[in-house]
């Protein structure tokens, strides 16, 4: 290349330079837009079990633009702990050029949550009582039934376990008023009630066993499933069912009349052939289930769909006898009442206004 030749390109190149800098550009192209941040959803309200503060995970928040490298940070970082109430989380991004954006979201630790109510009636038959569905313990004997009950492992056993993980702060008892045998539309059938919570000599009815415990005053809420017995016995006589139904009816107006809540509960399936003709009733269940779910509407009280929690599990959950619940199936009642008394019964949980950190 000439000098001549040689001089004209510096001097291009150089003007080239100048005429880029002039325009505030660049060799490497235009300058990248400011970074644009978008945060995660609010994760859902986390519970303090016992008043304490909670950990909450969140995920990172979406970054756009910006000239790399980009920093982005949370505060609270997730994973933090929160305290209860609400607390605004501030995430915040900046670029190489120093620009930022940020966004904000709320996280919700609720307090402590509390029954309206804490002591707890469980009325019922066999199936409240805890009767053992296993094999080896449900047992007949020259035609009388040898009651074997599943200790430890009842439905009230298991639904004050859970109550009282939960409600840590309150004093919650269940009381098992089962009655193995016993009918609501033939009450004089069995006379094997004399160890029966509430049982009256001069009327042994578990209309009239009821009365007699609301008139204590000791529990606030009564829980009930009844009406097993009923239902094998109604499998020959349609009349059965209506009287049941009338019973359990004055049963709950006489629970509210005493300042009681009452939650009301379909029974469990029965599954065929069981022994001794104990689950001969497994057609009737259904229908009988639906006039308790009627009953349940026309008083205003809550249900616990018993039957409809054992569904197409029944067979796993039902012993031996077509009848009685194993401790999977006592497992499955008592979760099925508590479904329904934290529903019911559980008193609105409203957290702090918001806390900037």
């Amino acid at each position: 290349m000439t000098p001549k030749r040689r001089y004209l390109s510096v001097a291009l190149g150089a003007w080239s330079a100048l005429a880029v800098a002039a325009c505030g550009g660049s060799k490497t192209g235009p300058t990248p837009d400011a970074p644009q941040i978008t945060c995660p959803a609010a994760p859902n309200p986390v519970e303090s079990l016992d008043g304490s503060a909670q950990a909450v995970a969140f995920p990172a928040p979406t970054v756009t633009a910006g000239q790399p490298p980009l920093n982005t940070t949370c505060v609270p970082a997730s994973g933090s702990s929160f305290t209860i109430g609400t607390t605004s989380v501030t995430c915040t991004t900046t670029d190489a050029r120093a620009r930022t954006a940020s966004c904000s979201f709320n996280v919700v630790v609720l307090p402590q949550p509390k029954l309206s109510v804490t002591s707890f009636l469980a009325f019922g038959d066999s199936l409240t009582w805890g009767e053992d569905g296993r094999d080896a313990a449900s047992v007949t004997s020259v035609g009388q039934h040898i009651y074997a009950q599943l200790v430890g492992q009842t439905y009230p056993d298991d639904l004050l376990a859970a109550l009282r993980a939960r409600y840590m702060q309150q004093q919650v008892s269940v009381t098992n008023a089962g009655c193995p045998g016993e009918s609501l539309s033939d009450p004089g059938r069995f006379s094997d009630k004399a160890n029966c919570l509430g049982v009256r000599e001069d009327d042994p009815s578990a209309f009239r066993r009821l009365t007699s415990l609301v008139s204590i005053h000791r529990w606030d809420a009564v829980l009930l499933m009844e009406g097993s017995n009923d239902v094998n016995t109604a499998s020959g006589d349609s009349t059965v069912l209506p009287i049941a139904i009338g019973y359990l009816r004055q049963m709950i107006e006489t629970a509210k009349g005493g300042g009681m809540r009452v939650i009301v509960a379909t029974v469990p399936p029965m599954v065929p052939p069981g022994v001794g003709g104990r689950a001969k009733g497994y057609l009737v269940v259904p229908k009988f289930n639906d006039m308790v779910r009627a009953l349940a509407t026309s008083e205003s009280v809550p249900l616990a769909d018993v039957y409809g929690a054992f569904g197409s599990d029944a067979p796993s959950l039902i012993g031996f006898d077509g009848l009685h619940p194993n401790a999977a199936g006592y497992q499955r009642i008592a979760d099925t009442f508590f479904a329904t008394i934290k529903s019911s019964l559980e008193t609105n949980t409203t957290p702090t206004r918001a806390r900037v950190r």
